[in-house]
């Protein structure tokens, strides 16, 4: 007869080590600020120009959603930071909407 296994409810989460985990999250809020401060720039520049009494085409990145999707990105490293459960279906309503609207790349 065979042996019949048993495994743990919940498998142990994987864990990285101190200098990994550090690493990990220093480039997830590099990312995450480099995606804010493009963003920032994009709004800003269109303020100006409307300031300016400029009109915004419709290609525009704030129409386009290009502005939209680097806020997203921005919101999706720093939800891989906290990394909580409670953002798990923020994260994947940010990661469906990137993958259907954005520009693919990352």
């Amino acid at each position: 007869m065979a042996d019949i296994l048993q495994f743990p409810a919940q498998s142990p989460r994987l864990r990285l080590i101190k200098s990994e985990q550090s690493n990990w999250e220093m480039s997830n809020l590099a990312d995450a600020a480099d995606y804010t401060g493009a963003a920032v720039s994009e709004i800003a520049n269109a303020v100006m120009r409307l300031a300016a009494g400029a009109k915004l085409p419709e290609t525009e990145r704030i129409f386009a959603g290009g502005t939209l999707e680097e806020i997203l990105n921005a919101a999706r490293c720093l939800i891989n930071v906290r990394g909580t459960n409670e953002d798990r279906e923020l994260r994947r309503a940010i990661i469906n909407w990137l993958e259907a609207n954005g520009s693919g790349e990352d």
